[in-house]
């Protein structure tokens, strides 16, 4: 596929964290948009921001780490690093990721007691999902009934080509606001 070049070295970003985070939402490497500007989710075909703007009235003249963080959520990724050919999971090489200390973040943060991996895919021929990346490198945490564990579809709109529209992810993510109203 890429003449057996080898994939550059992409880092993630730290993560993006307020006062008394509840939830902590999970990808898997931030895309080549994200990794040039320092923020999550900046590829224009991710429906990330326009959904938390629908869930929690906001407006995209905010600026998106306070408004984030603001509503109890942590941004981050289950990669601190990997070899990656384009912003695209499926494009991560296997055995070149380097994972984040999800482990010692949560401890440093004992309000978070939800976790949403933020990319289940319909999609048959992906490869990394933010779920296989979670499992391998985190799933004693599937056992730890501290945490509520989540997966949800991605918000790129890559998968909506395979029949999930921005309304469904919109009602899906609901849950997102809903444990958070529980915890205010």
């Amino acid at each position: 596929m890429f003449n057996n070049e080898i994939a550059p070295l992409k880092e993630g970003l730290m993560p993006w964290v307020g006062n008394d985070p509840f939830v902590l939402i999970l990808g898997t490497l931030p895309g080549d948009e994200s990794i040039e500007t320092g923020m999550y989710y900046q590829n224009p075909s991710n429906r990330f921001w326009s959904i938390m703007y629908s869930l929690f009235d906001g407006d995209s003249k905010e600026d998106r780490r306070t408004f984030i963080t603001s509503h109890h959520i942590a941004l981050w990724d289950c990669f601190k690093s990997a070899r990656r050919f384009s912003s695209a999971d499926k494009d991560i090489v296997v055995g070149s990721e380097t994972p984040n200390d999800i482990i010692a973040f949560l401890h440093k943060y004992p309000t978070i007691k939800t976790i949403i991996t933020n990319g289940s895919s319909k999609n048959p021929k992906k490869g990394y999902s933010t779920v296989s990346a979670f499992k391998k490198y985190f799933g004693e945490l599937l056992y730890d009934k501290s945490y509520n564990i989540i997966s949800l579809h991605q918000t790129s709109r890559s998968n909506e080509r395979y029949g999930i529209t921005f309304e469904q992810k919109l009602q899906e993510w609901e849950i997102v606001k809903q444990i958070i109203e529980k915890q205010l």
